[in-house]
C-alpha cells in the first residue's frame, strides 16, 4: 500500500465517521454529550496504550548499544513503529471526523476537547 493509497483510505473512512456524526447529531443534546464524553474517554485510553508501545519500542532501541543481541529485532521494531503511527493517524481521523463533529450546542464549554 502506497502512502497515497493510505491517505485515500483514511479519507473514505473519515467520510463514514462524518456521516455517523450527522446521525448522532439528530439525537437530543444529552445523548450527544454522552456519546462525545464516552468517545473522548475511549480515545484517551487508546492513545495512552499506543504511547506505551512507542515508549517500549524506544527503550529497546536505546538498549541496542549495550545489548547487541537485540539488533535482530530491528525489522520487527520498524514494523511496530509503522503500525503505531498508522493507528495514531486513525485515531486522529476518528477524533476529527466523528468526535469533534458531534454538536453538543451550548454546553460545549463544559466538556474537554476529545484528544
Amino acid at each position: 500500500m502506497t502512502s497515497e493509497d493510505g491517505q485515500n483510505e483514511l479519507g473514505q473512512q473519515e467520510d463514514i465517521w462524518i456521516r455517523l456524526a450527522e446521525m448522532v447529531n439528530e439525537l437530543p443534546v444529552e445523548a450527544r454529550l454522552d456519546y462525545r464524553l464516552k468517545l473522548g474517554e475511549y480515545l484517551h485510553d487508546f492513545r495512552h496504550i499506543l504511547g506505551l508501545i512507542v515508549n517500549s519500542e524506544d527503550l529497546i532501541r536505546r538498549d541496542l548499544s549495550t545489548r547487541p543481541e537485540l539488533a535482530s529485532s530491528m525489522e520487527l521494531l520498524d514494523i511496530v513503529r509503522t503500525a503505531t503511527l498508522r493507528a495514531v493517524n486513525h485515531l486522529d481521523m476518528l477524533t476529527e471526523g466523528f468526535g469533534n463533529q458531534i454538536d453538543v450546542g451550548e454546553i460545549k464549554e463544559e466538556i474537554p476537547n476529545i484528544e
